[in-house]
């Protein structure tokens, strides 16, 4: 006989399909996982509950960026890092941003580096559509590039698998499985 791996009872007899369970009831399973989901989701989103914060929202948790960056430059309104407009603090308890909503940026892009000289105060406008300098997905002037949807795409050359010309795409079809045809009617033509 086996036991529950968290209050201990008996576990009934049980198919051979179903024996590989180690909970008694779905109760168990919870009850067992209840604290280790509450470390995880606060380690992985960097947070701190403090009540008595100045930027606690009535549930008292507030990003550990945030408290450095306030530290660092205190209270009021403060020029954007990028752009130099006018942006101040806000509780947060929403996830929308106005535009002169003040959010801490990371100047090394690892939002798990909270050190104060990592931190500049930002606009949600340049802190969402600031790109680094040396960034695969920056696209260099001498690529294949190609406009999908509405924007210019890098794209790789291929050969069409009926007629053998070269074409055009994007990496993401090639993943796929598709992109082997330089046109819908050569792609009419291949065997299914």
């Amino acid at each position: 006989m086996t036991s529950c791996r968290h209050c201990g009872k008996e576990l009934p007899r049980r198919p051979p399909a179903k024996r590989d369970r180690p909970f008694c009831s779905r109760e168990c399973y919870w009850d067992s996982m209840r604290g280790k989901i509450k470390v995880a989701k606060t380690a992985r989103n960097r947070l701190r509950k403090l009540s008595e914060h100045p930027l606690a929202p009535p549930s008292g948790i507030v990003a550990v960026s945030r408290m450095v960056l306030f530290e660092k430059i205190g209270a009021g309104s403060h020029s954007c890092h990028w752009c130099g407009s006018r942006i101040t603090w806000r509780v947060r308890n929403t996830t929308n941003l106005n535009k002169d909503d003040l959010v801490a940026d990371h100047l090394n892009w690892d939002r798990t580096d909270d050190s104060p000289e990592n931190l500049v105060p930002s606009c949600p406008v340049c802190n969402a559509h600031r790109t680094r300098a040396n960034d695969q997905r920056l696209i260099a002037e001498d690529e294949l590039t190609v406009m999908w949807g509405n924007a210019r795409t890098r794209a790789v050359q291929r050969f069409c698998n009926i007629c053998g010309k070269p074409f055009l795409t994007i990496p993401a079809e090639v993943k796929k499985g598709k992109g082997r045809f330089c046109s819908r009617s050569c792609a009419r033509k291949a065997k299914r």
